[in-house]
């Protein structure tokens, strides 16, 4: 009986091991999911600075249907190229949230849990910021409002183009 105790502490000691390692993957999952905010942000700026130069081409087409036919394409070529050219994570931020909790729950010990919880908030806070979104994806904001300005400005102008285009 005696010679079972220390195998006892064994099991012990590798489920705090196990914590250990747990806790620690879920900090660096954490801090990826952090990362995955700024590229995503960085990458939508990037866009937004070629959605503004194609907007600009759309300026530049002078029959009035086919600029609007431009800037419809545009927009669909733009949220198709912002949706699908992220690589890597394909989770929604939402999602890698839920997981990431999930994780924190079911294999960390409470004050483990508190510790990872208070990481996790950090990194919500920053993804649900007013302005740290404005701040961060300015770039991204501006060009699209451009390109949504230049569209109601073809659209309220529709008819004059016409008129012109026919003189």
């Amino acid at each position: 009986m005696a010679g079972s105790a220390p195998f006892r502490n064994r099991g012990h000691l590798k489920r705090r091991v196990l914590r250990m390692e747990t806790n620690d993957s879920i900090l660096k999952e954490i801090e990826k999911y952090s990362t995955h905010i700024d590229r995503f942000r960085a990458r939508a700026n990037i866009h937004g600075i070629w959605l503004f130069i194609a907007t600009l081409g759309c300026w530049g087409v002078t029959e009035p249907s086919i600029r609007i036919l431009a800037f419809v394409m545009l927009f669909f070529i733009f949220l198709f190229l912002l949706h699908g050219s992220f690589p890597g994570e394909k989770r929604t931020f939402k999602k890698i949230h839920d997981d990431i909790k999930n994780k924190i729950l079911n294999n960390l010990t409470p004050e483990q849990q508190q510790e990872r919880f208070d990481d996790l908030l950090i990194v919500e806070k920053k993804r649900k910021s007013l302005v740290g979104i404005i701040k961060t994806t300015f770039i991204f904001l501006a060009c699209y409002g451009f390109y949504f300005i230049s569209l109601f400005y073809f659209i309220q102008n529709w008819h004059s183009d016409k008129v012109t285009a026919c003189i």
